[in-house]
């Protein structure tokens, strides 16, 4: 399963003669952010109740998976050039930030992953470990909506769209 969004993230070849369809795109890019997530989290979590069988499960997993990424693939590359322009426009405070933003996110989803692990560990032969499950999945779809929401809120300068919407 692990090398399935690597394959889907290839129909980001594709952002540009879509993305470049779009005179306003914002909507599109919260949009396609919102369905991804709900795919990746959501549908995952809710399949198993509908798919019993093992072998059935893993197909739908890598069909669902693909899915969310083969869709998203084309709006991300949009998504990361709107977000560029909230970086500090100085080279070195840029470097700086990005560098910083990366360190901090890797401490917090390690810390969260590590967290979680062992709560649901500790949770192990108890029958609300699964249960703690859904709650942090469920959890995580809220946070991408609260994301979204803030994403939303944020203004996209069509002049930043233009390089990566230039027709080949």
């Amino acid at each position: 399963i692990t090398f399935i969004p690597y394959i889907a993230n290839m129909f980001s070849v594709f952002s540009n003669k879509i993305l470049s369809r779009f005179v306003h795109p914002k909507k599109v890019l919260i949009t396609s952010k919102i369905i991804f997530y709900a795919l990746y989290i959501l549908a995952t979590t809710i399949m198993p109740v509908f798919v019993t069988a093992p072998e059935t499960r893993l197909t739908c997993f890598i069909v669902i998976i693909f899915i969310a990424y083969a869709f998203y693939a084309p709006f991300a590359p949009g998504l990361t050039n709107w977000l560029y322009n909230f970086y500090p426009q100085n080279n070195d405070k840029r470097a700086f930030f990005i560098t910083l933003m990366q360190i901090l996110s890797s401490i917090m989803s390690s810390l969260v992953l590590l967290l979680s692990s062992i709560l649901t560990d500790v949770l192990k032969d108890s029958p609300f470990q699964n249960e703690l499950i859904l709650v942090f999945r469920y959890f995580a779809f809220a946070l991408v909506l609260i994301e979204v929401f803030f994403l939303s809120k944020a203004r996209l300068k069509i002049k930043l769209l233009q390089p990566l919407l230039l027709k080949l």
